[in-house]
């Protein structure tokens, strides 16, 4: 584990400066380029490499990409759920860029290995992934970063490691890969015994309570209604509300 800078005034980061900040990070721009140039239908990279980047910078680290971890590209093909689907696209990829860690799956069938009920977009598969601050995905349109957030960015930018709706509803398999990833909550921060006050852990929120909508956000960030019918499932908000 890397030991942070510790700050007593830490970096601050904005709700309505994510898609900018993640723009100006090459090792995060050059892959969404590159999945952008496939021209997958629904296509995003999602996960850690968009909170970790983020999480860095919140503790003053430099942004670089953090090894082992891969870069998670997601889409929705309901017309087309073969793994060797994946396999393609992932191929394409490591040919556009041989050194990136690929890893591609097609959120269309993701729904049973996870216990839930089928997802109808990327977006609904998005929002169901474990913790609301991973839950998060981006991709490049018409030259500008949009920001997929079914559950909004606050936790992203506070530090705040919490369930999903979806992974609250499922405290068993939440506890699990708590468990197997103790670290979460505590990495990328300096040790308690080090830490001074100004400095900002990751946090797990307690209780854990679901953030059902954040506030909206300006620029390209996209936030999906929720449990909305699949003809109006999403909305792109361009400006900002309390």
């Amino acid at each position: 584990m890397r030991q942070a800078p510790c700050t007593v005034n830490p970096p601050m980061l904005r709700t309505d400066e994510v898609d900018d900040f993640l723009g100006a990070q090459s090792h995060v721009l050059q892959p969404l380029r590159t999945v952008a140039a496939l021209g997958v239908k629904d296509c995003w990279i999602g996960a850690g490499l968009l909170r970790n980047v983020v999480w860095d910078y919140l503790h003053g680290f430099s942004a670089s990409p953090v090894p082992g971890s891969d870069i998670d590209v997601v889409y929705y093909d309901a017309a087309d759920v073969r793994p060797t689907a994946d396999l393609s696209i992932q191929q394409r990829l490591c040919a556009a860029a041989p050194a990136l860690p690929w890893s591609v799956h097609n959120q269309a069938r993701m729904h049973g290995p996870n216990g839930d009920p089928p997802y109808r977009d990327a977006a609904d598969a998005i929002a169901h992934w474990p913790e609301t601050a991973t839950a998060i995905a981006a991709r490049v349109e018409d030259g500008r970063i949009t920001i997929l957030a079914p559950h909004g960015l606050q936790d992203l930018i506070g530090l705040i490691v919490r369930p999903t709706p979806a992974s609250a509803a499922k405290p068993d398999v939440y506890s699990a890969r708590q468990a197997a990833k103790s670290g979460m909550s505590t990495g990328l921060s300096c040790s308690s015994s080090t830490r001074p006050s100004g400095s900002r852990p990751p946090r797990l929120a307690r209780p854990c309570r679901p953030v059902l909508k954040s506030r909206s956000f300006r620029h390209s960030v996209y936030i999906p209604r929720r449990r909305a019918p699949a003809s109006g499932a999403d909305d792109m908000i361009d400006g900002e509300a309390g």
